[in-house]
C-alpha cells in the first residue's frame, strides 16, 4: 500500500508538527509501495524505510536535510531516487543493497556521504553529481559496485577533475551532466572494458577523438548516426578518452582497453 505522512498532527487538541521520521518508523513494512514526505520533515531517521522490500517510489521533500544510517537499507524495489538539494548528510549504510536503484542524483548540498551508503546497489548504470570540486568519500560507499559500468554525470568543465579524483575516477564513463549530453545524442560505447574494438550508437552525426592518458591523439573520425566502430587493438592497454564533438557540446568518457 502507499502512506502520505500528514504534515502536522493533533493531540489532546494541540497540533504539532511532523519535522522527522523516527528511527525504524517503518522498518520490515514489506508491502508498503510508495510513501509521501511532507515538507515539514526535515530528517529522515536511522532505518526508518530499512528492509521496505516493496518501496518503489518515494518523494523526498526539498526540507529534508539529513538521511539518516540505514534510512533505506535494503530497499530494494527503489529504482531511482532524486536527493532534494537541501540534504547535507547522507548517513552510513543509508541506501546499502538498493539493488534495484539503477539511477541516483546527488546534490551539491550533501558535505557528507557515510561509509556504504551506496554500498552493493549493483543495478546503478548513473549516477550524476553537482559538485564543481569533487566530494572526497571513502572507496566504500560504493562497495560491491562495479564502477566501470556506471556512467557518472558531473558538471560542465569538471570532467577532468573528476577523472583525477580517488573513487570518481573508477567510474566508467564520466560526461556532462548538466548539458546531459550522452541523453542529447543518444550515445552509447560498448564494450567497455574492451580489446581495442569499441562500438558506438549515435542519434547525431559527431566527432569521436580518442587520446590517450598522455593527452596525445590516436584516433579522430566524423561517425554519422547510427552504429559505428573505432579500433584501437594496435594501441596498448590502458585509459583512453573519448571525446565526442556534437558542435554545440563536448563530452569525454573514460574507455578502457584491455
Amino acid at each position: 500500500g502507499s502512506v502520505t505522512i500528514p504534515s502536522s498532527v493533533t493531540y489532546n487538541s494541540t497540533s504539532y508538527a511532523v519535522t522527522s521520521i523516527g528511527n525504524n518508523a517503518f522498518q520490515n513494512c514489506t508491502g508498503l509501495t510508495s510513501v509521501t514526505i511532507p515538507n515539514s520533515v526535515t530528517s529522515i531517521g536511522a532505518s526508518a524505510f530499512q528492509n521496505c522490500t516493496g518501496l518503489t517510489s518515494v518523494t523526498i521533500p526539498n526540507s529534508v536535510t539529513t538521511i539518516a544510517e540505514g534510512a533505506f537499507f535494503y530497499c530494494t524495489g527503489l529504482t531511482s531516487v532524486t536527493i532534494p538539494n537541501a540534504v547535507t548528510l547522507i548517513g552510513n549504510l543509508a541506501f546499502y543493497n538498493c539493488t534495484g536503484l539503477t539511477s541516483v542524483t546527488i546534490p551539491n548540498s550533501v558535505t557528507s556521504i557515510g561509509d556504504s551508503a551506496f554500498a552493493f546497489c549493483t543495478g546503478l548504470t548513473s549516477v550524476t553529481v553537482n559538485w564543481t570540486t569533487p566530494l572526497a568519500i571513502n572507496a566504500n560507499v560504493f562497495q560491491g559496485v562495479t564502477l566501470s559500468g556506471v556512467a557518472l554525470n558531473v558538471p560542465a568543465g569538471t570532467v577532468a577533475t573528476y577523472d583525477a579524483a580517488a573513487v570518481w575516477t573508477e567510474f566508467g564513463s564520466i560526461t556532462l551532466g548538466t548539458e546531459d549530453f550522452a541523453a542529447l545524442n543518444k550515445l552509447k560505447v560498448y564494450p567497455n572494458p574492451s580489446n581495442g574494438i569499441f562500438n558506438f550508437e549515435l542519434a547525431n552525426d559527431l566527432q569521436i577523438e580518442v587520446y590517450n592518458n598522455l593527452g596525445q591523439l590516436v584516433s579522430s573520425e566524423k561517425m554519422i548516426s547510427g552504429t559505428n566502430t573505432i579500433n584501437i587493438m594496435d594501441k596498448e592497454a590502458g585509459i583512453y578518452f573519448l571525446k565526442a564533438n556534437d558542435g554545440n557540446n563536448i563530452s569525454t568518457y573514460k574507455i578502457i582497453k584491455n
